[in-house]
């Protein structure tokens, strides 16, 4: 079936969407006329496509993609707009409501999709669902998407072979289900290295366009963790993944006992992780200043009692006969 590619028209679509966020024009009455007109030029936007109106169609595609996903600071924005298409279009509404935890779990495996929002990890997943009903759509659970990704046909196959990519994908947005997908004896970190092709992974890959989109607006690093900081997490929620990517970031991607010891060797042995120096089950915060940037070697040191790590004004790292202070992150 011919279909309107947004592409074509994205930088009309992008002028119109300033119209109607600034008010400058009445969106409930002017957004199909103006997509009409736009679009008039391909023989495509006189179809209607599972009951909707091709333009419209494409321009909720082009509003899914700029809003990119709930991490991009301009995800509020665009959500009001999106909310507007599905409230001029109930049948769009209509397929979304019908097929949704489907849909979210293909954005989750990166698989094709015409409406497709990025999603790095559980929290994002979180902020998404809790979006949803903003949008005029009926309430979606983590549940409900993570059934609809088992119930996919290559799913069950790629579980039983304990695919590492699958496996580590569904660890970094369910970890609250990986008693029901991680075999018995594995581990994150040795699942991160028996993937194959040993490229970042779909959330960091997520993370540094992030990074690299707010260093281009003029944001630095210090000013992106503060705002990180501030994030309302969902009431489920305790970590942010994305902040601890903000610190690696702050040090360079660099372990800091490293840095302290001279063995800095030891950064390019293994991966670089977050240690919360209060850990978060007994009540330490999710913030830089109680988290401390390690490779996994000291990470392990750590939680073996060899490196004793404590917070005052100054984080205290406690290493063999030596003891080293640090400044806490901001």
């Amino acid at each position: 079936m011919p279909r309107l590619n947004w592409r074509k028209y994205q930088d009309r679509f992008e002028h119109l969407s300033e119209e109607i966020l600034s008010e400058q024009i009445p969106a409930e009455t002017s957004l199909l006329p103006r997509l009409i007109e736009i679009c008039h030029d391909d023989s495509a936007a006189d179809l209607l496509i599972l009951g909707a109106e091709a333009p419209l169609l494409a321009y909720l595609e082009f509003l899914f993609a700029r809003a990119e996903g709930p991490y991009s600071p301009l995800f509020v924005s665009y959500s009001r707009l999106i909310t507007l298409v599905f409230r001029l279009s109930f049948p769009l509404k209509t397929l979304l409501d019908l097929n949704a935890a489907d849909a979210i779990g293909n954005m989750i495996l990166n698989r094709r999709g015409r409406l497709k929002f990025v999603i790095a990890d559980d929290l994002e997943l979180s902020l998404l669902l809790e979006r949803w009903p903003m949008f005029g759509l009926h309430p979606v659970t983590e549940r409900q998407v993570f059934d609809a990704i088992l119930k996919k046909s290559d799913i069950s196959h790629r579980l039983s072979s304990e695919d590492p990519d699958l496996l580590v994908r569904l660890l970094e947005v369910f970890p609250q289900y990986q008693s029901e997908f991680i075999p018995a004896g594995k581990t994150r970190e040795g699942l991160i290295v028996a993937r194959q092709d040993q490229s970042p992974l779909p959330s960091q890959r997520r993370y540094h366009r992030l990074y690299t989109r707010l260093l281009e607006q003029g944001y630095d690093v210090r000013q992106m963790i503060r705002d990180e900081e501030q994030r309302v997490l969902p009431i489920q929620m305790r970590r942010n993944t994305f902040l601890s990517f903000l610190v690696k970031q702050l040090h360079g991607g660099e372990c800091q006992i490293c840095a302290l010891t001279g063995q800095s060797n030891q950064a390019g042995k293994s991966p670089i992780t977050v240690h919360h120096i209060i850990p978060l089950s007994e009540g330490g915060s999710d913030t830089g200043r109680n988290m401390l940037v390690v490779c996994m070697s000291h990470h392990k040191a750590i939680h073996d009692g060899r490196i004793d790590i404590c917070l005052y004004d100054m984080i205290e790292v406690r290493c063999d006969t030596s003891i080293y202070q640090i400044e806490p992150n901001l």
